[in-house]
């Protein structure tokens, strides 16, 4: 697998990492997008009865190995909003954080990017 994501489009719409980059096994090997849904998890959030956000789902890009594309689903990663911004910024939207990404996965996009929340104390 690539060490640094330097990627060279290539035929049909498929990535081919560069050789001089990968170097020895990895030299070559094809490279593709994976479109993944998460549910969205609460860290900080035990004060409060009950927290939820909204959207409860994040659709994640992954950037991965044409080999290693069905050895990944949404156990693999972990999206998080983290209560304790709000509670000491008070800011209106959560951002997304992937807390939980395998090794040689490259996120490309996450949708939404902030979620709004609703806390009941």
């Amino acid at each position: 697998m690539c060490a640094l994501w330097q990627i060279l489009p290539a035929i049909k719409g498929k990535y081919q990492c560069l050789s001089h980059i990968c170097g020895g096994a990895d030299a070559g090997r094809e490279l593709t997008e994976k479109v993944i849904e998460l549910p969205v998890k609460v860290e900080n959030g035990q004060r409060y009865s009950s927290v939820r956000p909204n959207p409860s789902k994040v659709v994640i890009t992954v950037l991965m190995s044409v080999k290693d594309y069905n050895n990944y689903t949404s156990r693999d990663f972990e999206a998080v909003v983290d209560l304790a911004d709000w509670e000491k910024n008070e800011v209106q939207y959560l951002p997304i954080l992937l807390t939980k990404v395998p090794d040689y996965c490259k996120i490309i996009s996450v949708v939404p990017q902030n979620v709004d929340f609703f806390v009941r104390k």
